[in-house]
């Protein structure tokens, strides 16, 4: 009997702690006061600012009040909440040409070349924010680390010149990406690493070569196989 309360008293701790977990994943620190979605942080900014940070939920009044003039959305919508936030967007005022939508995902097989090409049209989309005085663009994909941390990183090595490996640590794993998230599971990581990672190391390659700039955001360097072996690229 004695056993049998310690094992039901035991399971029930683990129920308990199950929320803490869930909460702890996806919940990096924001560092722009203001803006209430987490994981928020300038990026670059010029003419214009770039900010990135995690999905603003029910929070999107406080993008345009912060002066958000434009969102870019960088994720697949899975329970209908990018309509919802695009919808949401529109009722407090922003313009439906402000908002992008790049529906870039990070765990499907097979899709290395198509997200590739997609980070590169967010790309054109940021740059086109940067140029213009007054703007102030957000981009986001769910919790702001890993989708959102590649293309920072490769938005800060186009307009800074930072290294790929600064970029990795500053604007990657500084902020959640894979292992930078000591609560994200390792399966997760896994996929991150099969199908993210490579597109960044790719893309960040064309960058220090030359290959790919501001002037020069050309969609073929995307073409032919990705290079998946990017065992080195770790946050730990």
């Amino acid at each position: 009997m004695k056993k049998a309360f310690s094992g039901f008293l035991l399971f029930l701790l683990f129920l308990l702690a199950l929320p803490n977990t869930v909460i702890a994943f996806g919940n990096q620190p924001g560092s722009v006061r203001g803006l209430t979605a987490g994981n928020s942080h300038l990026v670059v900014q010029r003419e214009g600012r770039v900010y990135r940070g995690a999905e603003p939920k029910k929070n999107t009044d406080n993008l345009i009040e912060f002066g958000i003039t434009d969102v870019l959305i960088i994720k697949n919508s899975t329970r209908g909440e990018v309509e919802k936030e695009i919808a949401a967007l529109q009722t407090g005022g922003m313009s439906k040409a402000r908002i992008t939508h790049i529906p870039l995902t990070w765990s499907a097989a097979g899709q290395l070349n198509n997200s590739c090409t997609q980070i590169i049209e967010a790309l054109a989309v940021i740059q086109d924010a940067l140029k213009k005085k007054g703007r102030q663009l957000y981009f986001h994909c769910t919790a702001g680390e890993d989708r959102t941390g590649a293309v920072a990183g490769l938005t800060r090595m186009l307009e800074e010149g930072i290294s790929a490996q600064q970029a990795w640590q500053d604007d990657l794993c500084a902020h959640g990406y894979a292992e930078g998230d000591e609560n994200k599971p390792a399966s997760v990581n896994k996929k991150i690493h099969a199908n993210l990672t490579p597109v960044f190391v790719h893309l960040a390659t064309a960058i220090e070569n030359g290959e790919l700039s501001w002037d020069h955001l050309d969609q073929s360097v995307c073409d032919g196989k990705i290079d998946t072996r990017v065992s080195k690229w770790s946050c730990r």
